[in-house]
């Protein structure tokens, strides 16, 4: 058996003797301890060492007041410094948000089933990009209250972006579901039947 070395990096620490350094050679340093050195030839391998002017605060700098992670690596251009705060939370890229963002475009967007969000950062019930339904926003602000957690906004004439108050209603989520579910289980039996004699078209069946 070979035998144990000591770590190059001055710490003092032994490195356990290994059978395949007999042809592969022997380390210098201890796993994670090349980094506490900084070797001759090969400065840019060494770790940077940020001033602190340039360490980020560890709140995020959009604005938003959330507090940031731990970089796991360093990345200069990212100012990404390895065991100090990122300086934004994930999708925070920008320091402008919101009405100050260059693209900014009036703050409102539509969902995929036809429903109009609104920019609202502030509000409770706001998504992770600060998005609140609108016909929400209408309705609260109608009452002067927020919300409960047992109501829902109902479009009166059905149609999902049309959010004047005269078209919108509160109610409780099961006087909500008492109106929809007739109407979904009308849509699901035409939709049966159509597709039944669309197959026996298909199919040559009377």
């Amino acid at each position: 058996m070979g035998e144990d070395l000591v770590c190059q990096c001055g710490c003092g620490e032994v490195i356990p003797w290994k059978a395949h350094w007999s042809y592969q050679g022997s380390p210098r340093f201890l796993r994670g301890h090349f980094r506490r050195v900084q070797p001759e030839g090969s400065p840019a391998r060494a770790r940077y060492k940020p001033a602190p002017d340039e360490i980020p605060s560890g709140l995020c700098e959009c604005g938003c007041g959330g507090t940031t992670s731990i970089a796991k690596v360093t990345l200069r251009a990212k100012r990404y410094f390895l065991g100090h705060p990122v300086p934004r939370l994930p999708g925070h890229g920008s320091q402008e948000r919101g009405s100050s963002h260059p693209n900014w475009k009036s703050g409102t967007t539509r969902t995929s089933d036809g429903y109009v969000l609104q920019y609202a950062r502030d509000h409770p019930k706001a998504d992770r990009y600060g998005y609140v339904r609108q016909h929400r926003l209408v309705v609260e602000q109608h009452l002067g209250r927020p919300l409960r957690d047992d109501e829902d906004v109902h479009h009166i004439n059905g149609i999902r972006d049309d959010n004047r108050i005269e078209n919108l209603v509160a109610l409780t989520k099961h006087d909500h579901a008492q109106i929809h579910g007739p109407l979904r289980k009308f849509d699901s039996a035409t939709m049966s039947a159509a597709g039944k004699k669309g197959a026996a078209a298909r199919w040559g069946k009377p």
